[in-house]
């Protein structure tokens, strides 16, 4: 469980994606952007996988190709 309460003051982008999610894969590279332009301005960025359990091979591996 996380709070909110940590985050204040900065910003905060919660993504909600699936390895399977063809949108969700083609706005990464979007997503990367705006935390190497705001991560010094106190931007977090958060990734929240709508995958199954039995996935995390694929999650794993998909950050890493993406170097995220």
């Amino acid at each position: 469980i996380v709070s909110f309460s940590k985050f204040e003051g900065q910003w905060l982008l919660i993504n909600f994606w699936a390895t399977y999610c063809v949108p969700c894969i083609e706005e990464f590279p979007m997503i990367v952007d705006l935390s190497k332009k705001y991560s010094e301005k106190g931007m977090q960025i958060y990734f929240v996988s709508a995958d199954w359990l039995d996935r995390k091979k694929e999650v794993r591996d998909f950050f890493i190709r993406k170097r995220c």
